[in-house]
């Protein structure tokens, strides 16, 4: 022992300072132990967080994955939409020819139709070009028009025609 403890009588310390010392010591323990539950609130938050990033994500790709599949059904029924009015531009242009051959002039025909002349025209020459290029395509809808019996001006008779076949044909563009 030293000089001073040995005068004292070795005397410990005064009960004042052990309590401080104790309280201290519980001090250091409690921060240390509101520090280890506030890291694992802050961990918990951060898996939260990554969590909800990886949700995010996966959503993002199933939302494009998703939009793809949409677009390529876009894609598909234009394709279907510009096939189907191709081929009834064609029936049209074959309807016009049709009426052509049989007598009518293209006013004529224009006027049947309620198109301009130009139109006529053009439907009418697209007709040949459709019968030149694919002879098998060009009488199949339309060889020749199917007049009533009992005669009367031709044209008059396929101006019918052509309108009875509009109202016959007119569930084609309802569906």
């Amino acid at each position: 022992m030293d000089g001073k403890a040995a005068r004292r009588g070795g005397r410990r310390r005064p009960v004042v300072v052990a309590q401080e010392l104790e309280k201290r010591r519980d001090r250091r323990l409690d921060r240390r132990i509101a520090a280890r539950e506030r890291q694992l609130r802050v961990d918990a938050a951060e898996k939260l967080y990554v969590d909800a990033v990886e949700a995010i994500e996966a959503a993002t790709r199933e939302l494009a994955t998703e939009i793809r599949g949409f677009e390529q059904c876009i894609v598909e029924a234009t394709a279907r939409s510009a096939s189907l009015v191709e081929q009834y531009r064609h029936q049209q242009s074959r309807a016009a020819a049709a009426i052509r051959d049989e007598g009518c002039t293209v006013d004529e025909v224009a006027e049947i139709l309620d198109i301009s002349k130009q139109q006529t025209r053009q439907m009418i020459a697209e007709a040949r070009h459709l019968d030149q290029t694919s002879p098998a395509l060009g009488r199949v809808a339309i060889t020749r028009l199917e007049l009533p019996q009992g005669g009367g001006d031709t044209c008059e008779n396929a101006r019918r025609t052509a309108l009875s076949d509009v109202d016959t044909d007119s569930h084609l563009s309802a569906g």
